[in-house]
């Protein structure tokens, strides 16, 4: 079973495939498409990107809106279709917040889910953004994987506050723009905890190439941090 996010704004589907993917990926001005070469199910339709499958008490499945705030549905048994009234409960962002790319996370040795997502601004234009509106990786922490999640200041993810809740992981440092896209995951022969991400070089146009970013994460201290 496969996930994927079809986007033409100003609308966005999530599509599910139980047939093995031959993936194209489309990008021109204005509009940018994943198309699948197999039949695929349309299972609700909105401005809705960047879908996450864990299984926790069933299957969830989270999805971003960018200004709407990030939502997490249950998924049947049969894994087809919703099995729960959409939007779904609210996780994190809304009321006009740029976040998205969540990823709910839970290391083997932690008593906490994590809820990773990228806040902010990407790369889209040619100058820098406002120091701190560009994107980052921020998280959050809750006892499940359906949340409420926390920042460290006990701020729930889906409060409207500035500055906005959530921890931050990795910002813009050094040569490294705009990260976000994140993707955590753990490494089956290091053994180690992994975040994935994409950034752009300060010292380059910031609307050209983006690089994949690879770092380690340590969950020792409560929160994850990046380490060498």
């Amino acid at each position: 079973m496969c996930y994927i996010m079809r986007s033409r704004p100003p609308t966005a589907a999530i599509l599910s495939s139980v047939l093995p993917l031959v993936l194209r990926w489309n990008q021109v001005p204005g509009q940018t498409s994943v198309q699948s070469s197999c039949p695929s199910r349309v299972m609700f339709s909105m401005l809705v990107v960047d879908p996450d499958l864990i299984d926790y008490n069933g299957l969830k499945l989270s999805f971003g809106s960018w200004s709407s705030g990030i939502y997490q549905i249950s998924i049947s048994s049969d894994v087809n279709h919703a099995s729960s009234r959409t939007p779904g409960t609210h996780l994190a962002g809304g009321n006009g917040r740029p976040v998205e790319g969540a990823i709910t996370f839970k290391p083997d040795n932690s008593s906490y889910w994590f809820h990773f997502f990228s806040d902010g601004v990407t790369h889209l234009t040619s100058k820098p953004l406002p120091p701190g509106k560009e994107y980052k990786v921020l998280v959050g922490r809750g006892s499940g994987g359906t949340g409420p999640f926390y920042g460290k200041f006990g701020r729930a993810l889906t409060e409207t506050s500035d500055p906005p809740p959530g921890s931050l992981v990795l910002g813009s440092h050094g040569d490294v723009y705009a990260p976000g896209g994140q993707s955590v995951f753990k490494d089956p022969v290091s053994g180690r905890y992994v975040m994935v991400y994409h950034y752009v070089r300060k010292n380059e146009t910031f609307d050209g190439q983006s690089y994949l970013g690879i770092n380690f994460l340590d969950f020792s201290s409560g929160w994850p941090v990046v380490v060498d």
